[in-house]
């Protein structure tokens, strides 16, 4: 658990993640931008937003997103469950 500040549905936050699709198959890490990156809540994909409001600065989670609220029947993996997992450095409201 964190014990800063909350994030909201469309906030700017700094984190560190891991992105795997449920077969381990992976989509993308913090590690390979060169450490902590900066997204836009709002720009995200539903499931993942969703799962990140309510956060707090230190936070760590594990996302289990639904195709529905992904990339659905398109992309490289259709109908894929994607796993994050998420770590909150910083959280911003959105400039």
């Amino acid at each position: 658990p964190g014990a800063g500040d909350v994030v909201s549905a469309n906030a700017m936050v700094t984190i560190n993640y891991s992105a795997t699709y449920l077969n381990g198959m992976s989509l993308g890490s913090s590690d390979q931008h060169g450490g902590p990156v900066e997204i836009m809540l709002d720009e995200a994909i539903p499931g993942f937003r969703k799962g990140m409001t309510g956060m707090r600065v230190g936070e760590k989670r594990r996302l289990f997103v639904h195709p529905d609220f992904a990339y659905g029947s398109t992309g490289q993996h259709p109908n894929g469950l994607l796993m994050f997992d998420v770590e909150v450095i910083k959280t911003m409201p959105r400039p």
